[in-house]
């Protein structure tokens, strides 16, 4: 939990970094330390829910299309309650849905089920509360998303529940 003493150290190596960068000297190794730092900084940054400085780290590794980043990168746009998320969520999901089953890996199935329960809590940010329902009631007959998704439809009840009421209230 020590966010700003590392995004101090961070941040300098990613200055050198895009220094070397711009000069041409960096090398291939190098590279790969900059999207790692990239990465990291945006990380400390979105646990510290300073998300538009998460952004704009995330969205340097975000070209790369590793599972990882891209995990990062959506969560900080759902978090901050970016209009970017549903869309982002939707078309990583229709690329997954293009793959051959052969191109099919554990990862790719642990990120599938990641971006549908992301999807799903997006809609309730969104208030699209029988969206999200619906999404969640198709995963309760799976192992990874069974206990995930029995708790977000308890959430749901209690949302529509106080919509409920504090439509009735609305109207009185």
């Amino acid at each position: 939990n020590r966010y700003w003493d590392a995004i101090v150290y961070l941040e300098n190596v990613y200055h050198a970094l895009t220094e070397s960068w711009l000069r041409g000297s960096i090398t291939d190794d190098d590279k790969r330390m900059f999207y790692q730092t990239c990465y990291l900084i945006g990380y400390c940054y979105a646990e510290m829910g300073l998300y538009e400085k998460a952004l704009f780290f995330l969205e340097i590794v975000r070209p790369l299309n590793n599972i990882r980043y891209n995990i990062e990168y959506i969560n900080c746009l759902a978090n901050s309650r970016d209009i970017r998320a549903i869309n982002t969520i939707h078309n990583e999901l229709n690329q997954l849905a293009q793959l051959k089953e052969s191109e099919i890996t554990d990862g790719i199935i642990f990120y599938h089920n990641f971006l549908r329960r992301r999807r799903a809590y997006t809609f309730v940010d969104m208030g699209r509360l029988d969206d999200a329902e619906e999404a969640f009631k198709e995963m309760l007959n799976e192992d990874a998303n069974k206990e995930y998704a029995k708790g977000e439809l308890e959430y749901i009840q209690e949302l529509k529940k106080l919509k409920g009421i504090n439509n009735i209230a609305s109207e009185e």
